[in-house]
């Protein structure tokens, strides 16, 4: 009776088809029909040849069987020994994580180039704008009138110059890429965000929508704002000033700064002479002249907008890297701007200092940085000059050059 009394669900639920458990249930009837006119100790062998059946079905028939649609595959992919060929999904997972991102192109493939919006017709209302989808999810509207071209299109970063008109632009967040557009008065700077720059003859204006943007201008007293959601700017180019003598005979202040009379110099150029001048200027070496007029003249403010303006419109000039690093030591110094100072020293590293001034650009670095109270950028950038310096060492700030 014990055998009996052991639960047959177990074995019963193995049973692979209707045949095999309707064999089993018979048996297990046919067993009651004979218990009854047997003797009750014939019972326990009874019991035994039942479940030995049972179990025997459980085993023995779905072995029988030829497996079929998902239960092939998943047998097959257990069989040991047996190779499983790989998937599309399981290959393209298998591709090294560290690869580097692709350029930025549009949706389908082809290079940006120049993008254009529609044309408006004279006697009809604004056509729609149009829209462009790029590789990464990102997108552009391009208003009519609107040109943006691409200058320069890489795995980590997008610079694109706005010639005329208003464009959208819609990047999308967490993207591998710094973007930058470019206009003759300011400069934009985004990761992921949504924001409108609009270029009209004598003005540009940026909006955001969403995110954060950082903007550049040699128009700013500090050269650079931090714009966030709402905000606005609109940088104007200066109106057209009537001629002085300084303008007209503009080696008087030349002839004045190369001999060292930097306040003589900035009096010849008069208080919107360097302005003026650095936005007309397409010289690095002549806004490195002007912006040591206005330091050493006693007006560092002045000096910012010469500085930004290399940094800016001449990045691969020798002289750019040595640019963000005065600009840099400016604010820190003299301005008192010690977090600006910090980015501009690290631009400074970007664009390829001499290694002869590497050294004193990481001091100053972690200087901005520990003035900034950020000591936890303090501690990365001081690791950051020990892969290059191992004997780096943050000195004292009346040691730093």
């Amino acid at each position: 009776m014990a055998e009996l009394q052991r639960p047959l669900g177990n074995a019963l639920r193995e049973a692979s088809d209707e045949a095999s458990r309707q064999r089993i249930w018979r048996r297990i009837e046919d067993a009651r029909v004979r218990r009854r006119g047997r003797r009750s100790a014939a019972l326990p062998w009874l019991a035994t040849g039942v479940l030995a059946a049972a179990l025997s079905a459980a085993v023995l028939v779905p072995s029988a069987r030829s497996p079929s649609g998902s239960e092939s595959e998943s047998m097959g992919a257990e069989a040991p020994g047996r190779p499983v060929p790989p998937t599309p999904a399981a290959a393209a997972t298998a591709s090294p994580k560290d690869a580097p991102p692709a350029p930025l192109t549009l949706a389908d493939g082809r290079p940006i180039g120049t993008l254009r919006g529609p044309t408006a017709a004279s006697d009809t209302a604004a056509p729609p704008p149009r829209r462009e989808l790029l590789s990464d999810g990102s997108a552009l509207l391009l208003e009519a009138g609107a040109q943006l071209e691409a200058l320069e299109s890489s795995g980590h970063q997008f610079v694109s110059a706005l010639r005329a008109g208003r464009v959208v632009f819609d990047v999308r967040p967490g993207g591998p890429r710094r973007w930058s557009i470019e206009t003759p008065l300011l400069r934009v700077e985004v990761v992921g965000t949504r924001f409108v720059v609009e270029r009209s003859e004598r003005a540009v204006r940026v909006a955001v929508e969403r995110g954060a943007v950082l903007v550049r201008s040699p128009s700013f007293q500090d050269g650079v704002r931090r714009l966030e959601a709402g905000d606005a700017v609109e940088v104007r180019a200066p109106e057209a000033v009537p001629a002085n003598p300084a303008a007209a005979a503009p080696g008087s202040w030349r002839r004045a700064a190369a001999a060292g009379a930097y306040d003589r110099a900035y009096g010849s150029l008069g208080p919107d002479g360097i302005g003026a001048l650095t936005l007309r200027s397409e010289s690095v070496q002549e806004l490195l002249i002007l912006a040591d007029v206005a330091r050493l003249s006693g007006h560092p403010a002045e000096a910012v907008p010469p500085l930004m303006r290399i940094v800016q419109r001449h990045r691969s000039s020798t002289q750019a890297a040595l640019a963000a690093m005065t600009l840099g030591r400016l604010q820190l110094d003299q301005l008192a701007q010690p977090a600006v100072a910090a980015s501009s020293f690290e631009l400074a590293l970007e664009l390829g200092l001499p290694r002869s001034l590497r050294r004193a650009c990481h001091l100053r670095l972690v200087e901005a940085h520990r003035k900034a109270g950020e000591p936890e950028a303090a501690a990365r950038a001081e690791r950051r000059a020990r892969a290059s310096f191992p004997d780096f060492a943050p000195a004292a700030a009346s040691a730093l050059p």
